[in-house]
């Protein structure tokens, strides 16, 4: 991986046999620091064939277009590359990219690197695993695709899969967004 980087990020799969590396470098704005932007990304995988255009998909929008203003990868979604990549899976059949979870944790590494701790604070303020960086609207949108039950949220998200202390809370949220969901789920 490049040594000269801003942040750096990595996701395993939970039987560990799965590995993506992602390592960026930060354009930043002098006069505006919330414009910062990936300027270069470079990544390594093990695994994860069955996902690589998932995968693949994610590092293109973080190049194209000179670069992605850091904050807008916070606000990028699962479901959202899914449909941009297939749009025919069913919103039942989503889960989690873990491009996207990788790259996520290199942008907190740069926030963190970077002594940028209020913006650290607003971006993962929402976090419930930090382990694996499983956010309350990463679990409450698998409640909303379908994911009714503990373990496919798990295998959704991978919420739990680390040190498990985010467990009960995991569960705590299920119960919630499956009462405020469309119609409760039974």
């Amino acid at each position: 991986m490049n040594n000269n980087y801003d942040g750096f990020g990595k996701t395993k799969s939970k039987n560990g046999e799965n590995m993506i590396e992602i390592s960026v470098k930060i354009r930043q704005d002098k006069q505006i620091p919330d414009f910062d932007m990936i300027e270069e990304i470079a990544y390594k995988t093990t695994g994860f064939e069955d996902l690589a255009k998932f995968n693949d998909k994610i590092i293109e929008i973080a190049q194209e277009n000179a670069g992605i203003f850091v904050s807008d990868v916070f606000k990028m979604k699962d479901k959202d590359v899914i449909f941009m990549v297939d749009p025919s899976i069913h919103t039942k059949d989503y889960f989690a990219i873990p491009a996207l979870k990788a790259l996520k944790k290199a942008l907190v590494d740069y926030l963190k690197r970077s002594g940028q701790e209020e913006r650290l604070k607003k971006a993962t303020s929402s976090l419930v695993c930090f382990c694996r960086h499983v956010t309350d609207m990463e679990i409450k949108d698998a409640v909303e695709g379908g994911k009714d039950s503990f373990e496919q949220v798990q295998i959704y998200t991978c919420a739990g899969t680390g040190c498990g202390s985010c467990i009960s809370k995991t569960k705590e949220l299920i119960e919630q967004y499956r009462k405020t969901a469309i119609g409760e789920i039974k």
